[in-house]
């Protein structure tokens, strides 16, 4: 979840739900919005009840499904970022939680969709270790060289694209 102060609103992203849930300081009541990818497929619970649930069948449930990750408000720039964990495509056994490629989805301050982009795979991407400064939403970085006297962030900015015209392809 993150907090938007100037609106005085928590917003929260849950794992498995499209939906973004909001909801005002000490007011028992909340408010559903979508939030979702445009690329996100369906996600589905496990069938499996915990008893007989093998380790096995939990690491292919989650592989195989998309999952959102933290939410961050850019009061800088008026919008949010919400992280989704893509499902691994062709599947294996082999396959690996790390496997996993992220994107950031980007939300208006009315948490209207305004677009998202693929950034790469969990493997060198630590979600849990994003915040948002002036620069942009800072996410922090692990190189295939990883060297772990250093803590390496980059830094994501927003560009500003122009609409096309339909006209102005003529």
């Amino acid at each position: 979840m993150d907090y938007n102060d100037e609106k005085g609103i928590l917003v929260f992203s849950f794992p498995i739900s499209h939906d973004l849930y909001t909801a005002k300081l000490k007011q028992p009541d909340y408010k559903v919005t979508y939030g979702g990818s445009n690329f996100a497929n369906t996600i589905r619970s496990i069938q499996t009840q915990p008893s007989e649930m093998s380790v096995k069948t939990f690491v292919k449930h989650v592989l195989e499904n998309d999952e959102y990750a933290a939410i961050k408000y850019d009061k800088f720039r008026k919008v949010y970022y919400r992280f989704l964990r893509h499902r691994v495509n062709n599947y294996t056994e082999s396959s690996q939680w790390t496997d996993k490629s992220v994107s950031i989805i980007i939300l208006d301050e009315s948490l209207n969709y305004l677009g998202e982009t693929n950034i790469g795979t969990i493997k060198n991407w630590y979600l849990q270790n994003a915040f948002v400064t002036e620069e942009g939403l800072n996410i922090e970085y692990i190189p295939d060289n990883l060297n772990e006297d250093y803590l390496i962030y980059k830094i994501f900015t927003l560009e500003k694209r122009s609409r096309i015209n339909k006209r102005q392809l003529k």
